[in-house]
């Protein structure tokens, strides 16, 4: 497959998955009370966890300055903009380039020290993030382009099969109760959380088991041809639509998804290839 292919695909990755952190910020800000002293999601409290940053002070001076509150709303904020900057500025490479690099790095702060326990989603965005960042860093390099292609492919797959896996490892996952578990948590607030058919465990069975085999046998969509890569990524876009609706889960579904176009390329690199 050709360079402009290659860039192309990257760029596009790099614009879905801003839409994902657009509505990620628009959620965090909505929700900046828990920022606060003394509430969920309050430095202070997550600081005493972070013993190794406090033996270093000059870094742990920084870190308290970047994501205490309120200057963490300043810094969601210029994560919001940068991301507004790749979906419409795709023709300044370097003004992309640098929100790009904005973005991964705010995100270690956000993600990886400012939180107890790691998303899924959080990880996979990092993974696209420093993915594109590395190969903006030498633009004119089309190996470096296919390869963080592959790359976040390859981690795509990867995430969709041990998810599966463990899923597959819970009794309540295998019996449906788990979806019935998630629907009915008054956390998401779900539009179907009273639906009857929610009674029915042949449903909540059916249900679970085509998560548990999309999931688990998502690789196949990079390996088996043109019919398994449109099987496959039309039943990711409607899992995760699905997922967003039921759950409220909007960045979820853009992160995912920016995935697929490098999905996409592989597939057809192998297809190409042999």
């Amino acid at each position: 497959m050709s360079n402009i292919e290659a860039e192309s695909t990257l760029e596009l990755i790099a614009q879905i998955a801003s839409i994902g952190i657009i509505i990620n910020s628009f959620e965090l800000i909505n929700r900046r009370h828990l920022f606060q002293n003394n509430n969920l999601f309050s430095w202070v409290l997550i600081n005493k966890l972070r013993p190794s940053l406090a033996r270093k002070r000059s870094v742990n001076r920084l870190i308290n300055f970047c994501i205490s509150y309120p200057n963490i709303l300043w810094l969601i904020g210029i994560r919001l903009l940068s991301a507004f900057v790749i979906l419409f500025f795709q023709t300044e490479y370097w003004l992309v380039s640098i929100a790009i690099w904005f973005l991964y790095l705010s995100g270690i702060l956000i993600f990886n020290i400012r939180v107890v326990v790691r998303t899924g989603y959080t990880v996979f965005l990092q993974v696209i993030l420093v993915s594109i960042s590395m190969q903006r860093l030498f633009p004119n390099s089309s190996t470096l382009e296919v390869a963080c292609i592959w790359v976040i492919a390859i981690q795509c797959c990867l995430v969709y099969f041990e998810n599966g896996l463990t899923k597959l490892k819970e009794v309540k996952w295998k019996q449906g109760a788990a979806i019935y578990n998630i629907i009915r948590n008054p956390l998401y607030k779900s539009p179907i959380s009273r639906l009857s058919i929610l009674e029915k465990s042949t449903f909540l069975k059916t249900v679970s088991w085509s998560v548990l085999i999309f999931e688990t046998a998502f690789p196949i969509s990079l390996l088996g041809g043109n019919a398994s890569l449109i099987i496959f990524l039309g039943f990711g876009l409607v899992f995760h639509f699905t997922n967003s609706w039921i759950l409220g889960l909007g960045s979820f579904f853009w992160t995912f998804v920016a995935a697929y176009p490098a999905i996409i390329f592989c597939n057809q690199w192998l297809i190409n290839q042999f």
